[in-house]
């Protein structure tokens, strides 16, 4: 399913140079070739979205929660927190964390899979 998808994809996925197995997304900004980490990509969909908090609610965002899904595994959360801290928050899990539904999780609260403060 996600080969067929990658056809239409305007960016390419490759594998990390030095074979370690991790995906890169290569991508043409002002004509030249880059290649982006999924969580360079994440912190920039972070960033992102706390400038239109920002300009919506007109006063600097210093704290955003994050939620994973329940499936992620350990790398899949880990990139997430690096996400967070290449967008300029700290991340970390809160005290005493319960694991919710990521679609229950809407809210800051210690039940959140991790929260950001920036």
């Amino acid at each position: 399913m996600v080969q067929d998808d990658i056809k239409l994809w305007p960016f390419r996925v490759m594998e990390t140079p030095g074979g370690d197995d991790k995906p890169v997304i290569q991508v043409r900004s002002n004509g030249k070739l880059k290649q982006l980490q999924p969580q360079e990509v994440s912190s920039m969909l972070l960033s992102k979205m706390r400038d239109i908090a920002e300009t919506y609610l007109g006063k600097t965002v210093t704290n955003m929660v994050v939620t994973v899904p329940a499936y992620f595994n350990d790398a899949q959360r880990q990139a997430t927190k690096d996400a967070g801290s290449i967008a300029g928050a700290a991340c970390r899990q809160p005290p005493k964390t319960s694991m919710v539904s990521d679609n229950t999780c809407t809210a800051p609260s210690e039940q959140a899979s991790m929260w950001c403060a920036s």
